[in-house]
């Protein structure tokens, strides 16, 4: 069974192919643990084996085309290779304005989900349903709509902040590449 510290250990001490083969297995067992894969690529790079690694964040972009972390990843083996050029296309081009307005977007989601339980509070059903197991659970649903919405929106505040450093980070190496490139 995968141990991240028992890893981290062989890492430290340089016993790199065990490391690799140790998320090799893993990977085998768990063929959607791209964790383990992004894992492996930095080992390969660490060991100087900038092709082997720059495959491996091939296989990462093409089966998570969105993430990021990967096409900056491949990017920095690029630059280890001497290949700039190349590196500086890989740099994804996001801007703080994307990841706003995925956020605006889930955000009036939310703002749905929280109205339509405050809504469902206000709403006298009393009447209808009268003071029954039935009300209990329509009860039990408005608090989980008006509670998943508050626990949902710290969890998008979290998400936003993190893509805005991920951006901010990517967006220094590629205006230092440009600069070396003269661009």
């Amino acid at each position: 069974m995968y141990n991240k510290s028992e890893v981290d250990k062989l890492i430290s001490s340089s016993n790199y192919q065990e490391a690799i083969d140790i998320y090799n297995r893993e990977f085998a067992q768990n063929p959607k643990g791209y964790l383990y894969l992004s894992e492996k690529a930095k080992i390969l790079e660490l060991m100087g084996k900038y092709p082997e690694a720059e495959a491996v964040c091939d296989k990462l972009i093409q089966e998570n085309p969105k993430i990021n972390c990967y096409k900056e990843m491949k990017a920095d083996i690029m630059q280890k290779m001497g290949r700039l050029d190349e590196a500086l296309a890989h740099y994804p081009k996001a801007t703080v304005w994307k990841a706003l307005a995925s956020f605006i977007g889930f955000l009036i989601l939310d703002a749905t989900l929280f109205i339509a339980g405050i809504y469902m509070f206000g709403f006298n059903i009393t009447p209808f349903i009268g003071n029954s197991l039935l009300y209990q659970v329509y009860m039990f649903i408005a608090v989980v709509l008006v509670l998943g919405a508050i626990v949902n929106l710290f969890i998008l505040l979290s998400d936003i902040i993190s893509n805005i450093k991920t951006i901010n980070r990517i967006g220094k190496k590629r205006k230092e590449l440009m600069n070396r490139l003269g661009k």
